[in-house]
């Protein structure tokens, strides 16, 4: 019988195993499907995995993830200069664990006159950057109407 490559791609779901392996096992095997998976067994070929396609693809996912928050950054500026520069995640992890923290942080720095922005890994602005814009304009605006109150 001849060996197509359907079959070799069946094989190769069902045990694991490369494209050679495969090939050869439903050679040695005249085609025969579940004798080539005897014979894989046999020959201690087949590779087995602890956990199921969607386990697989959540832990993807979170790599992915995870990746995505390295490559996008958080700056906080000043006149130009930058004062922190750090990757999404820290600033996502330190949200998580120290909140008032990060609040404070972010209050503070817009009465301050920093800016805030999120950067993608392109370098593009993210929508989000829009609304820290306004807030910042908008802080910008008050302080400018308190020092004209004071004198």
């Amino acid at each position: 019988m001849n060996v197509t490559l359907e079959m070799i791609d069946m094989l190769r779901q069902r045990s694991n195993v490369s494209y050679e392996e495969a090939k050869t096992a439903l050679e040695a095997c005249g085609g025969d499907m579940v004798e080539a998976l005897v014979y894989l067994e046999r020959n201690n070929k087949i590779k087995t995995t602890n956990y199921n396609s969607t386990e697989c693809g959540f832990i993807n996912s979170v790599k992915r993830l995870i990746k995505k928050g390295q490559e996008t950054r958080f700056l906080m500026t000043k006149q130009d200069k930058i004062v922190i520069n750090v990757p999404v995640n820290v600033v996502v992890l330190t949200t998580i664990f120290a909140a008032p923290v990060a609040i404070a942080g972010v209050v503070v720095g817009l009465f301050t006159n920093h800016r805030i922005k999120f950067i993608k890994p392109d370098g593009g602005n993210m929508e989000i950057n829009k609304v820290f814009d306004k807030m910042s304009a908008a802080v910008a605006t008050m302080n400018t109407t308190n020092e004209i109150i004071q004198k």
